[in-house]
């Protein structure tokens, strides 16, 4: 994809991909241009979703579903980070529109880790205890 239409990657752990697996690898591969900042974004969730959801054989809408849930949760924490103009990113690609960030944290932040941690705690406590979740 054309890096100046995507200003910034939705995503900026994907980006840590392209460091052990450039895009240029890849494009070889694949035979397509290919840029990882796409993945991290509204059509990349969808169709990386799709794509993996197909290895669960009948439980694949479920997985799917799933997938996209927890990709769309990341795209919206994302659109929460600071900015210095104070938009968030092209995360919602296709659709051309950069919302306004609330600037709430900036993602090297370690208090981000701390509060994120915290929160799986509670929902895989939950989820065992309450929910009697087995797996």
């Amino acid at each position: 994809m054309d890096r100046s239409r995507h200003r910034r990657s939705g995503d900026p752990d994907l980006i840590k991909v392209e460091i052990v697996v450039g895009s240029g690898t890849i494009e070889t591969v694949l035979g397509v241009p290919f840029d990882v900042s796409a993945v991290g974004t509204l059509g990349g969730v969808l169709l990386v979703a799709g794509a993996i959801a197909l290895l669960f054989g009948e439980r694949r809408y479920r997985a799917y579903c799933l997938l996209v849930a927890g990709g769309c949760s990341a795209l919206v924490l994302d659109g929460m980070r600071k900015y210095a103009d104070g938009r968030a990113g092209d995360w919602l690609y296709p659709v051309p529109w950069n919302p306004p960030s609330p600037n709430l944290y900036v993602s090297s932040d370690s208090t981000v880790l701390g509060v994120a941690l915290l929160v799986a705690l509670i929902v895989g406590t939950l989820n065992r205890r309450v929910f009697g979740g087995s797996e």
